[in-house]
């Protein structure tokens, strides 16, 4: 989850989950909750699902659904056809807060 405040008073969010698989199972999706709860799961238009590189995190391929920067600390948001959203909010934001988690299915933790 990565929440921020741009201008205004709304607030975005980003909620990743990645499998152990080398094809994308659109499990990737981004979310808003201002002004109500939405969900934007992958379309499949394309598969360009996420991208780790040294200045950026991004999500969406051609024009990003959502990008932050390598510190953290800004971010920006735009319609994009990965997911077929709408701009989370405001198109340039503060990020406030980031939230990572790992989810680890136990078959993967058993002792052999």
């Amino acid at each position: 989850y990565c929440g921020g405040r741009p201008r205004g008073n709304s607030e975005c969010g980003i909620l990743l989950l990645f499998c152990c698989s080398s094809s994308p199972l659109g499990e990737t999706f981004l979310f808003t909750l201002q002004p109500t709860p939405k969900q934007f799961k992958w379309t499949s238009a394309n598969d360009m699902l996420q991208l780790c590189a040294a200045d950026c995190i991004a999500l969406g391929g051609k024009t990003h659904g959502l990008w932050l920067d390598s510190q953290l600390e800004r971010g920006r948001t735009s319609a994009c056809e990965t997911f077929d959203n709408t701009p989370l909010t405001t198109e340039e934001f503060v990020i406030q807060e980031v939230e990572v988690w790992e989810l680890v299915v136990k078959e993967f933790l058993s002792s052999s």
